[in-house]
């Protein structure tokens, strides 16, 4: 019998999770929207697709190879918004506990990642 094995564009989805909905907090003023849309939209693949394996693959920090290439590459991109860095601590959190692996690989992004799997 086959087994599925799905890895997810950690940072894709946490950026459309963060955009889907209006800002959301917890009771002590902890922005929370981000986090709680992504676990709406991992705990739904899992649902229903059922995938016997799932990672995570993230952007790590620092620069890329595409950035000692290009000069000007994301050049024009804005910060992350401040409210969701703070989120990211708490989506760490969310993939521990799903005991989902997470997948960095330095000088690449994550969809670079993903491509050569």
């Amino acid at each position: 019998m086959s087994q599925s094995l799905y890895v997810v564009d950690g940072h894709s989805h946490i950026f459309r999770a963060y955009h889907a909905v209006g800002y959301l907090s917890t009771s002590k003023g902890v922005p929370s929207h981000a986090v709680l849309i992504l676990s709406t939209m991992l705990w739904k693949l899992i649902r229903e697709e059922q995938p016997d394996y799932l990672g995570i693959a993230l952007d790590p920090p620092g620069p890329t190879f595409r950035d000692t290439m290009f000069a000007d590459y994301k050049a024009t991109r804005t910060a992350m918004p401040d409210d969701l860095a703070r989120q990211l601590p708490y989506v760490r959190r969310l993939f521990d506990a799903l005991r989902t692996p997470v997948l960095e690989v330095s000088g690449y992004e994550a969809d670079d990642t993903l491509a050569t799997l």
